[in-house]
């Protein structure tokens, strides 16, 4: 490369200083041009909490703590993530989001029907709350739990088992049997 020489003086006619970088610089390989890029790299979510996210870049890598900007909940470990890395430092990852695949799930808006809570605290119990209802649906069988304190279960049959005593309390039972009409305790 030549050198270029500087004046302070700006003349009309002449070129800029940036039309002769341009003109005197020579022109990247492929190989080159595409290094000096920023590429975006893809990995796997291996491990979540609320305070930390790890990823592998592939297979063999052990894990590595992540920053991101995408929202990360358990539900997404094992997820491929799309990351760039900070000032270029393999050691600080940013996943700047998730790919979509066709098998997930769609993200429904937050409104009271979609909005849930879900916890998985200690002794590997889950929580859900709803503040209308509940129902879960297989087929012909439903089970619904209202705010109001109603609980329907609907099946073609039910078989109810016990190994200990089967007990049935309420304020009044009623009984149905074989169609010969309702019998109360």
């Amino acid at each position: 490369m030549t050198k270029l020489s500087i004046t302070n003086e700006i003349r009309p006619n002449d070129p800029s200083l940036l039309d002769e970088i341009i003109e005197q610089t020579e022109p990247l390989s492929l190989a080159e041009e595409q290094a000096r890029l920023p590429s975006i790299q893809l990995a796997r979510l291996v491990s979540y909490s609320e305070k930390s996210v790890f990823i592998v870049l592939n297979e063999i890598d052990t894990p590595i703590l992540a920053l991101s900007l995408a929202p990360i909940v358990e539900s997404d470990i094992g997820k491929i993530c799309a990351i760039q890395f900070i000032n270029g430092n393999k050691q600080n990852p940013l996943i700047m989001g998730l790919i979509q695949q066709n098998n997930h799930s769609m993200i429904l808006p937050e409104t009271p029907l979609n909005n849930m809570m879900f916890s998985s605290p200690e002794h590997g119990q889950l929580h859900i709350q709803a503040s209308e209802s509940i129902t879960l649906q297989c087929g012909e069988s439903s089970l619904t739990l209202t705010a109001d304190g109603f609980v329907q279960i609907k099946a073609l049959y039910i078989d109810n088992y016990a190994s200990a005593t089967n007990r049935i309390k309420g304020g009044s039972v009623q009984v149905n049997w074989r169609g010969l009409g309702i019998w109360s305790w």
